[in-house]
């Protein structure tokens, strides 16, 4: 996979995902809690793709980051996650992977306090069963240092990358040698992690994410500023 088709892949899964449909009814979940569910034939389907779903709320607050884990045995796991009550709109983000196999993760920011909704659902039509999902507080994405610091080269890259495609999205001008040279060490570092380019593609997206919908990040860890560590790193090595 070269540089723009991870450049464009990562970018349009940090961006906002449609998914319209019919209003559902919804469960309470907070902060902390796990529920055990289950999707079956006769759940809300999203008339995008015609997958069963489930639909949580929970009150959240303004600038509070927090994580669902969703897992199942069953099914391919997709999660997503909106401001409101109704899981049939436009989802403001959504991961299909997790740390396991079918399961799914997601760490996201809420610029806004209120209701927010968890949409729970299959990744193709027709795949039911049993599932957790579980709520809970969330880290905020820690930018590099020059060091790479202590989780990992892969990690590292992966931050790195997505700082060069931020800039990208900015309209900002990037070196195009120097970009080239992180996405081949990042994919390099991907395939020995027995990683799938569209494994390396969520997890750069997710930085890149995490960073475009911050502004306190942005301010404080500019892209620009990461990605000239990133290369003097890199360089240096």
């Amino acid at each position: 996979m070269r540089y723009a088709s991870l450049l464009l892949a990562a970018s349009a899964a940090a961006a906002t995902l449609a998914a319209a449909g019919a209003a559902s009814a919804q469960s309470n979940i907070r902060v902390g809690q796990t529920v055990n569910g289950s999707l079956s034939a006769s759940d809300p389907k999203l008339s995008t793709d015609d997958s069963s779903y489930d639909c949580y709320v929970f009150q959240a607050q303004a600038g509070s980051w927090y994580q669902v884990d969703y897992k199942s045995s069953a099914f391919d796991a997709f999660v997503a996650v909106g401001q409101g009550r109704n899981c049939a709109v436009d989802a403001t983000e959504a991961n299909d992977d997790g740390p396991d196999g079918l399961d799914s993760q997601l760490v996201f920011k809420t610029d806004t306090g209120g209701t927010w909704f968890i949409r729970a659902n299959s990744l193709e039509a027709g795949e039911t069963g049993a599932y957790t999902l579980t709520l809970a507080n969330g880290t905020a994405p820690v930018a590099p240092s020059s060091s790479g610091g202590e989780d990992g080269i892969f990690q590292y890259l992966a931050i790195c990358m997505a700082a060069d495609i931020a800039m990208e999205m900015d309209g900002q001008t990037v070196d195009e040698d120097d970009s080239l040279k992180i996405f081949e060490l990042l994919m390099l570092a991907g395939e020995q992690e027995g990683m799938s380019e569209e494994d390396i593609t969520n997890a750069v997206a997710e930085y890149v994410a995490a960073w475009t919908s911050d502004p306190e990040l942005m301010r404080s860890s500019p892209p620009a500023t990461v990605r000239a560590e990133c290369i003097a790193t890199i360089d240096a090595a």
